[in-house]
């Protein structure tokens, strides 16, 4: 019998399981993506810095711009210039949003959220959600890469498909309504020790590589950074946490 538990988390760089036939056959949509580029990721890892690879995609509520995720991580841009989202939840998923507009609006099944530019909502699992019309946000969430139904819509206003309530109506119990929590600005985590990413929302930094002072300054991309490159100088408002990898 397979060893069901052979997937861990790590620090150190990792895309073994992208290689590993074993599981990339059970991949959702965003990592068979990934598992196409996994060369140019891991050739790309060797310069210690890079912009991620992404792709846009168009939605009946407008567009999301998917960072291709090779962590146990996944980022987005999601601009929902046509409409809002469905009311829902996922179950398997926790989801930061960082507003990147100050028309960002959020329902949490109970109240609606009014967001500044740079302000940060968590939305742990199972938790009721849904997207007002004109918001625009960074989405970082959990990479759940087997997970191919990690969407449970719950009402929709575009009359798309919805779930049966056997599926939802666990959903909408009281412990799984209000719990969005919403902070003034997200906290940046960039020690050296880690492989990072970093998202700039305006401005710049600088990053030592080696000796070379190199100055990273496109908007709306996700760069990715590795252990061994100072970050020297943030400038405007730059997003950046640590990397965290499967590893087998």
């Amino acid at each position: 019998m397979d060893n069901l538990f052979e997937i861990k988390f790590s620090y150190d760089f990792n895309i073994d399981i992208y290689k590993n036939s074993k599981y990339t056959k059970y991949f959702n949509q965003y990592n068979k993506e990934t598992k196409k580029i996994i060369k140019e990721i891991e050739n790309n890892y060797k310069n210690n810095y890079f912009l991620v690879p992404s792709k846009i995609y168009e939605t009946a509520w407008g567009w999301e711009k998917v960072f291709l995720p090779f962590t146990s991580m996944l980022f987005k841009i999601l601009n929902t210039n046509k409409a809002n989202t469905s009311l829902q939840i996922h179950p398997l998923k926790s989801e930061k949003y960082i507003s990147l507009n100050n028309n960002t609006i959020i329902f949490d099944g109970i109240r609606k959220y009014k967001m500044e530019k740079n302000s940060t909502i968590l939305i742990p699992k199972n938790t009721l959600h849904q997207q007002k019309k004109g918001s625009l946000v960074l989405e970082e969430q959990d990479n759940v890469i087997f997970d191919n139904k990690e969407t449970i819509r719950i009402y929709d206003d575009l009359n798309r498909k919805i779930n049966s309530k056997k599926e939802y109506y666990k959903y909408l119990l009281p412990q799984y309504k209000g719990k969005i929590q919403i902070s003034n600005k997200y906290e940046n985590i960039y020690k050296e020790q880690y492989d990072r990413f970093v998202f700039i929302i305006n401005g710049y930094l600088i990053i030592n590589k080696d000796g070379e002072k190199i100055k990273l300054d496109k908007d709306n991309e996700l760069y990715f950074i590795g252990k061994k490159v100072t970050i020297e100088k943030i400038m405007g408002d730059v997003y950046v946490t640590r990397c965290k990898y499967y590893k087998l």
